[in-house]
């Protein structure tokens, strides 16, 4: 399970990626596109240079159709993969308890639970635009402000994440709390070297705070 999450997780983005540069309609389906759902603005829209249009629907555009699919059950896949890993990681630690010290267990612990609910951010903050996105496409309405939803969402995923390491690690939080303090106690030295005198040379040092 170790072994697929890892692989997963480093070759779905990549195959999304590839898959996404391919799925944009050519110029004859994003003029049918253009013509049937946007007929008013037709001939201002197809005047647009590099103008990007993706339709959902697999009649019209089925590359973009399967992959944002696929992209919904891939990422339901990989939820499913974390959550069996960390579930056998609890299961690990709760089986080395007796061997090691309270100590030792209980940082482990500490960072067991850490990494579990900094996963369940990416889960909510992702699984929300899905939702949203299988609305989207139930409906068959415009999805330009679902996406201005969604991209404001997910923008807040990484201060979200930062703030529920800061909350369940606590020497991640004890050393960002410590950056103020660190930066207030830190001491420069500037070294002002006078003139000679009688061939003698001074090198005097001064601590600025």
């Amino acid at each position: 399970m170790l072994r697929i999450s890892k692989y997963s997780s480093n070759l779905l983005p990549i195959i999304g990626t590839i898959a996404y540069a391919f799925s944009e309609p050519d110029d004859v389906q994003k003029k049918i596109i253009i013509d049937e759902k946007y007929s008013s603005i037709s001939t201002w829209l197809s005047e647009i240079p590099g103008v990007a249009i993706y339709d959902i629907d697999i009649s019209r555009n089925p590359a973009f159709f399967f992959l944002t699919f696929g992209i919904m059950f891939g990422t339901l896949m990989l939820s499913a993969c974390y959550t069996i890993l960390y579930g056998q990681l609890y299961v690990m630690l709760k089986s080395i308890k007796s061997k090691i010290s309270n100590k030792t267990f209980k940082k482990h612990s500490v960072a067991v639970v850490s990494t579990v609910m900094q996963n369940l951010v990416f889960v909510l903050f992702f699984l929300f635009p899905i939702f949203l996105l299988a609305i989207v496409i139930y409906s068959g309405k415009d999805a330009s402000a679902a996406c201005i939803i969604m991209v404001g969402v997910i923008s807040f995923h990484s201060s979200v994440n930062t703030l529920v390491m800061c909350f369940t690690f606590p020497a991640f939080r004890h050393a960002i709390l410590s950056v103020p303090c660190r930066l207030c106690n830190n001491q420069s030295r500037s070294i002002t070297i006078v003139p000679p005198v009688n061939n003698v040379s001074v090198t005097v040092q001064r601590a600025k705070i």
